[in-house]
């Protein structure tokens, strides 16, 4: 979930870690902070699954891009993009200029 500028991992912060239940469900949870003194545990933590909850609303499973489409949204799912593996300031800048300020 962080890294340092260096790009090496933080350790200060859990990895999250998801585990498959079918092609349509996941358990999603934080994984053992390395340090748990220090981790400030007053609030449990919850992830919202996007395609389960259209699911749940729709009683339809969507794609990323089918559900920007047929729910209308002002933003859209990229249709060209090479994935490098990699996200930086620079990408998000170039496609998305509203999220890097």
């Amino acid at each position: 979930m962080a890294r340092h500028p260096d790009g090496t991992e933080n350790r200060n912060y859990p990895r999250v870690l998801i585990t498959p239940i079918d092609s349509k469900k996941a358990f999603i949870k934080l994984a053992p902070p390395w340090h748990p003194e220090e981790w400030k545990s007053d609030s449990n933590t919850h992830f919202l699954d996007l395609r389960t909850l259209g699911l749940a609303l729709f009683n339809k499973s969507f794609s990323l891009k089918r559900a920007f489409n047929e729910l209308n949204t002002e933003h859209k799912k990229l249709e060209e993009h090479e994935p490098t593996g990699k996200v930086t300031y620079a990408q998000i800048a170039l496609k998305r200029p509203w999220l890097a300020a």
